[in-house]
């Protein structure tokens, strides 16, 4: 399956939402799928928490780190 960790990332964005507070950022530093990113960042604006992805692309190790973030723009883009 593709999206073999997307339960295990969401079970422990659950276990994180007790001890977070209001303008508190999760980084997921994972390989999520973007339709993941785009629901959890509605999901933890909801809880008015910030959720932002940073992937590292396997083809760029070699050369060094690729981040391509995802998440609401005003958090992302610089």
């Amino acid at each position: 399956m593709l999206m073999s960790s997307r339960k295990a990332v969401d079970d422990f964005i659950e276990l994180l939402i007790p001890h977070l507070d209001k303008g508190d950022i999760i980084i997921d530093g994972g390989n999520s799928h973007f339709p993941d990113t785009i629901r959890r960042t509605k999901y933890m604006k909801a809880k008015d928490a910030i959720y932002v992805l940073g992937v590292q692309a396997w083809r760029r190790a070699l050369k060094g780190p690729s981040i391509m973030p995802g998440g609401s723009p005003q958090h992302v883009s610089g």
